[in-house]
């Protein structure tokens, strides 16, 4: 009703091209300062929400970016993995990020399925901004229930260090990567398993 008010003024002011009387012009600059006032509330309110997030957990947020990385390589989606990687990506300490991308978009074109079974065997946080995380993987061009079933199919079983860097999301800053071979892979796996069992 109070908006229904402040439009049918106008309009009978528009349409009569009269100016609107001294009352009417108080009534104006109310509504006006009163508007401007509700937006900065509003404003306020809603930076405040967006703060209040809850507490960080930077172990759960690093094994999110990991287990996205994963699905992305999965659904042969570059687009996913582009913004996981920093602007300053550094792989084996010489190629670069649009390298790296490049290199995986050859992969994805080479092969016609990948599946991917990984475990993280060590995760820490030299800073709170800053993660350390090895990862084995094996991937293969067809689902693989455990680390023992990459044996005979030729799949690629590879070591990952990753360091990750927090700058209001996580993202992957340097990588290195090496191949395993399979009993090496399936102790790495074993003992993963063995510490998420282990933890409260």
């Amino acid at each position: 009703a109070f908006l229904k008010k402040m439009a049918a003024k106008e309009i009978a002011m528009v349409a009569t091209a009269n100016k609107p009387s001294a009352e009417d012009r108080i009534f104006m600059m109310s509504f006006s300062q009163g508007s401007r006032a509700s937006s900065v509330l509003i404003l306020l309110c809603l930076i405040a929400t967006g703060c209040k997030r809850g507490p960080r957990d930077p172990d759960a947020e690093v094994r999110a970016v990991v287990d996205t990385f994963e699905r992305a390589v999965e659904g042969k989606a570059l687009g996913d993995i582009e913004p996981l990687l920093g602007e300053t990506f550094k792989g084996k300490g010489r190629y670069d990020r649009k390298k790296v991308l490049s290199m995986l978009r050859i992969h994805f074109l080479r092969r016609r399925s990948i599946h991917v079974l990984s475990r993280i065997t060590s995760l820490s946080f030299p800073t709170p901004d800053s993660a350390s995380v090895v990862v084995y993987a094996g991937l293969a061009g067809r689902a693989v229930e455990s680390p023992g079933g990459f044996a005979g199919i030729g799949a690629n079983l590879m070591r990952f260090h990753f360091q990750l860097s927090h700058d209001g999301e996580w993202r992957i800053v340097r990588a290195n990567w090496a191949r395993v071979p399979l009993g090496d892979f399936v102790r790495a796996a074993k003992s993963a398993l063995q510490g998420a069992e282990a933890s409260p």
